[in-house]
């Protein structure tokens, strides 16, 4: 085969493409990302301590992964090494496909977690649950009375105070649900927002995962029964009501409140305050100059 010659002109153009072309490499392109601060931050719970209480974790099935007390990074329990003793403060890490068991050897409560699941053991001397639920596929829960296990979203499960907790099954059904079936032969309390739900043995519920969490809300004292014309309602906290029109006016007096009213929660927050109003009252109300359309 005759060999291509190219023209001295073609050869000078595309030599400084041939240079570049070897400069430059992919990998290097673009640059690595920068530090939005330096140092960096902890990572979540790093600096926390660890606690008094010691659980024992085993490893059925893998993967499993666990994170001491003050610690940046987890590592993982391997076939030769299938159990870990552990204080509180600690994460344990369950992974698809795997299953965990958490004990808590005085009081024989414990936990098994199957496929994904993130949970911390939790410190009650430092007024935290004593598990705490990041991210759950399916767990099993039995806890020592009293003891309190915070769900992902933020609600609280217990049992009855004088007697062991659970079994409870809490299961994932759907991205945005979970469902708690009570297998003891005892109620389950449930405090999910502004409400504390009875759980008996063998019933089950079905909970949202909000975006404004599920954790419980003190409603501040007893409730406290309001009406203004065909407007009633149910405030919680030191909130002044005043009738206005064929309504009334709620106004924050000192700290906050809450408002239930016409299948509304209005929170009432600093200076805050709100005016309800039935809907036949709405055209007589005063809205100023209409803008030119």
């Amino acid at each position: 085969m005759k060999p291509i010659t190219l023209p001295s002109s073609t050869a000078l153009l595309l030599a400084p493409l041939l240079l570049f072309s070897g400069a430059c490499r992919t990998q290097l392109w673009p640059g690595p990302m920068e530090n939005v601060s330096d140092p960096l931050p902890a990572g979540v719970d790093s600096d926390t301590p660890a606690g008094l209480v010691e659980v024992l974790v085993y490893r059925h099935a893998d993967p499993v992964q666990v994170r001491l007390p003050e610690s940046p990074t987890a590592f993982p329990l391997t076939f030769f090494r299938k159990n870990r003793r552990m204080n509180s403060g600690a994460w344990v890490h369950c992974g698809a496909g795997g299953r965990a068991e958490i004990l808590w050897p005085t009081d024989g409560a414990k936990i098994l977690l199957h496929d994904n699941g993130v949970c911390r053991i939790g410190e009650p001397s430092r007024g935290e649950p004593a598990v705490r639920f990041e991210e759950l596929t399916r767990a099993e829960i039995s806890l020592s009375p009293g003891a309190i296990t915070e769900l992902p979203g933020g609600s609280q499960l217990t049992g009855p105070p004088d007697s062991p907790a659970g079994p409870y099954l809490v299961r994932r059904i759907y991205n945005e649900l979970i469902r708690i079936f009570n297998q003891s032969g005892a109620p389950a309390y449930l405090r999910f927002r502004e409400e504390e739900i009875v759980l008996g043995p063998g019933e089950r519920i079905d909970i949202p995962l909000l975006e404004a969490g599920g954790a419980p809300i003190d409603l501040g004292g007893a409730p406290r029964s309001i009406e203004g014309g065909r407007i009633e309602g149910v405030v919680y906290g030191n909130l002044g009501v005043e009738s206005e029109g064929g309504g009334m006016r709620i106004r924050s007096v000192d700290g906050s409140g809450i408002v239930l009213s016409q299948g509304l929660a209005i929170w009432l927050r600093g200076a805050d305050q709100a005016l309800l109003r039935d809907l036949g009252e709405v055209g007589s109300m005063d809205t100023g100059s209409r803008a030119p359309r």
